[in-house]
């Protein structure tokens, strides 16, 4: 293979290798990130749908209540006001409300008083909410479809509340029904937008056994079981008052990405689940423009790699061959071919002595009758320059190799720092946030806890949590804080990372407290100080003055100081001790790190001083 080819290969794999890979996984984590958007979205409205239609029937639960309550509606079955009254009143109440009808039934299942006057006298004893009421429950039915004469088919829901007596609360003396308009759920459903294009989005609302009552789109048979398999497995595992994202079909059979929430009303017996479905092609249009523009920049930058890559492979290959091509002309005796490169390179230099070369032998070849011993020495002495500034090459070139691998690791050393800087900023914005609440805990627990005591004392121990209340009341505090101290030592062994990381001038001097320095060496190796030795000890000396220094720089001193230590140990019951004085005779601050380790190996010993220097 041609050298020439060789470099083109060589350039072109380093290059465009790289290159595709970034591209790939750059649009592989838009794509997924671009999905999880629109799921988060589509969650938030499913949730806002479903909270709506539960309050909205919570509310008429509410008022049916509240209404039952009312001593004049007791009047009826006293005698003490007529059924016409009660039925003006009850007509009143369901005009104000979205309550169709309003029915008060007496124990025998007689309808005494009705917001509609001919509903009067009917029987209501085959109704199956009637037992429920009388027993002193709340009832709430399905979603029922209601046939009246000569007006369009309704869907309503029948709400039932027992009347009790006002001398006695023990004793149930009938119910008031209601039937409430499902329409006004409905139609929140259907205006309710989550997107500009309603073709390729849906919001449906189901109940508890998955049949269909509201739909964003016109012309859904309500009440009846909806193909659930099109919405997906999800819908079958929903935890109560959560949501879930999955994928499914459409009525159009195209792909979908779902969100599923369930909702409920717990004192109310209510139980919705609330669906919003987007098609994923909607979703994929970013990921198809971002997809078209890493292909473009791709393109581009393979083109340029390409055009980069034969003009390196010309720039070096091209020399190359025509100096071998004039090599061969002047061993075929054309002495007078001169190599005609001329540059400060590598290639330039050898065309230069290849330049000597022709000289010289020409004119050996002209002054052939001189003596052989003149041209032997000369020959000797061109042999031994050679070989001198070969040799001198060959040095200079491991001199700069040395001083390249010395400032490759100098970059990693920094981009360690960065990186490590970054991570310290990433950890504290949580760890703020959870320093900023516990105080926040602490006070709701201080003020939730004599509301629980007394709730403990009326009505004995219960469940709070996965343990009961009596044990949890002593840990609660001490788990709150624990949690605080444990925030708190996160945010000084971060501050410690971000001081140690932080690039400053050499000659940023300030007055320090070397015992401050040892403290936050150590608190930065802890870890490595626990794994290493059972025996670690440090002495701080007291009354030791402050002196001028750089405390990053001496920081970064005693950490090495102290990791070679530890490295140096055999085992963790070999100790390792750090000690601060003060040396009044020859006036100095000292800071001694002793270890009962193996210590330097006497080859070593000379290259410790060295850049970068380590045999691990």
């Amino acid at each position: 293979m041609r050298i020439y080819t060789k470099h083109l290969v060589s350039l072109l794999v380093t290059a465009l290798l790289p290159l595709v890979l970034v591209a790939f996984v750059t649009f592989i984590i838009s794509r997924n990130s671009l999905i999880e958007m629109a799921g988060e979205n589509l969650s938030f409205d499913a949730k806002t749908v479903g909270i709506r239609a539960v309050s909205m029937m919570s509310g008429a639960a509410d008022n049916l209540a509240t209404w039952s309550k009312l001593d004049t509606l007791q009047g009826v079955f006293i005698g003490e006001d007529t059924d016409l009254k009660m039925g003006l009143m009850l007509r009143d109440l369901a005009n104000a409300t979205s309550f169709r009808e309003l029915w008060c039934v007496n124990a025998s299942g007689e309808i005494v008083a009705s917001s509609d006057f001919g509903m009067v006298g009917k029987s209501m004893d085959d109704a199956l909410a009637l037992p429920i009421v009388l027993e002193g429950h709340p009832y709430i039915s399905m979603i029922d479809r209601v046939e009246s004469q000569g007006e369009r088919p309704a869907f309503m829901i029948t709400f039932a509340h027992p009347l009790v007596a006002s001398f006695d609360d023990a004793l149930v003396i009938g119910a008031l029904f209601g039937l409430y308009e499902w329409e006004e759920v409905a139609d929140m459903v259907k205006n309710h937008t989550v997107a500009q294009d309603p073709e390729v989005q849906e919001v449906l609302l189901l109940d508890r056994e998955h049949h269909l009552v509201a739909s964003s789109h016109e012309g859904m048979d309500f009440s009846e079981a909806l193909d659930t398999a099109r919405l997906g497995r999800e819908l079958n595992t929903v935890p109560k008052g959560k949501s879930v994202i999955g994928h499914g079909f459409n009525a159009k059979g195209q792909r979908t990405l779902n969100a599923i929430t369930h909702v409920w009303a717990q004192e109310h017996g209510i139980e919705l689940f609330s669906v919003v479905t987007l098609e994923e092609s909607v979703v994929l249009q970013s990921v198809r423009r971002l997809e078209l523009g890493i292909l473009l920049i791709s393109a581009m930058a393979i083109c340029f790699v390409i055009a980069v890559s034969l003009l390196l492979s010309r720039k070096i290959s091209h020399p190359i061959v025509r100096l071998s091509q004039t090599a061969r002309e002047i061993a075929g005796g054309n002495l007078d071919l001169s190599p005609g490169y001329v540059s400060g390179d590598e290639i330039g230099r050898l065309a230069q002595d290849l330049d000597i070369m022709r000289v010289n032998l020409k004119r050996h070849i002209d002054t052939l009758d001189n003596t052989v011993d003149e041209r032997t020495h000369e020959l000797e002495h061109t042999v031994n320059r050679l070989r001198e500034e070969i040799e001198e090459r060959k040095e200079a070139e491991e001199k700069a190799r040395s001083r390249q691998q010395q400032l490759v690791q100098a970059d990693k050393m920094v981009s360690l720092g960065i990186l490590v800087s970054g991570v310290a900023h990433e950890i504290n914005n949580p760890n703020g946030l959870i320093g900023l609440n516990i105080p926040v805990l602490q006070e709701a627990w201080e003020r939730a806890l004599p509301v629980l005591d007394e709730y403990y004392k009326r009505e004995g121990d219960f469940s709070l949590g996965a343990r009961n209340f009596s044990d949890m009341r002593a840990h609660i505090p001490i788990l709150l804080a624990d949690m605080k101290n444990g925030s708190t030592q996160i945010k000084r062994i971060v501050d410690d990372l971000k001081d140690f990381t932080r690039q400053g001038p050499a000659s940023s001097f300030e007055m320090l407290d070397i015992n401050k320095v040892v403290e936050s060496a150590i608190r930065l190796v802890s870890n490595h100080i626990t794994k290493s030795t059972n025996h670690f000890k440090v002495l701080y000396g007291e009354g030791i003055p402050k002196i001028q220094g750089n405390f990053q720089r001496l920081e970064q001193v005693l950490i090495n100081l102290i990791i070679n230590a530890c490295d140096a140990l055999e085992n963790k019951e070999q100790h390792v001790q750090v000690k601060t004085f003060t040396n009044n005779l020859e006036q100095e601050i000292m800071a001694e790190v002793t270890d009962w380790g193996r210590g330097i190996n006497s080859d070593d010993l000379p290259h410790i001083t060295e850049p970068f220097f380590t045999t691990k």
